[in-house]
């Protein structure tokens, strides 16, 4: 059974902005003396930074598993999966961009994910199930 693994699509802006809180944190109170701020700051950065490294999607098989570190996971079976809408729903998900796709599956489930190759990713899903509608924003 072949694993092909699309990677999260990551928008700059959110790797700034977390940067910037980082180190606007890390900084005054490292400079106050109060170390332990500045370490507890530092280690939310590193399982920060562990969250960017490990958030894909992968499709084996017949499941769909995305997965966001050791926070979320998610396995699918790709024959429950009923429509894929592109979206830039900013609602918190296992997502690094807002380029995003809302997968629909099973009764009234859904999950938005933001898979770098989004064609590819689309292509491959709709090999395993022809059925899904999808929606595009633009076309």
């Amino acid at each position: 059974m072949e694993k092909k693994i699309y990677r999260s699509k990551i928008s700059w802006w959110i790797v700034v902005f977390i940067g910037a809180v980082l180190v606007f944190t890390t900084i005054p109170a490292a400079l106050d003396g109060v170390w332990s701020a500045a370490v507890i700051t530092s280690v939310v950065g590193l399982f920060v930074a562990h969250i960017f490294i490990n958030t894909y999607y992968a499709i084996e098989g017949q499941r769909l598993k995305v997965v966001s570190s050791v926070i979320l996971k998610y396995d699918i079976d790709v024959a429950t999966i009923t429509g894929i809408t592109e979206t830039n729903d900013p609602m918190s998900a296992p997502a690094l961009s807002m380029d995003r796709l809302r997968i629909n599956y099973g009764a009234q489930n859904c999950v938005v994910i933001s898979p770098k190759e989004k064609a590819a990713f689309i292509q491959h899903l709709l090999t395993i199930n022809p059925a899904i509608i999808v929606k595009y924003k633009h076309r």
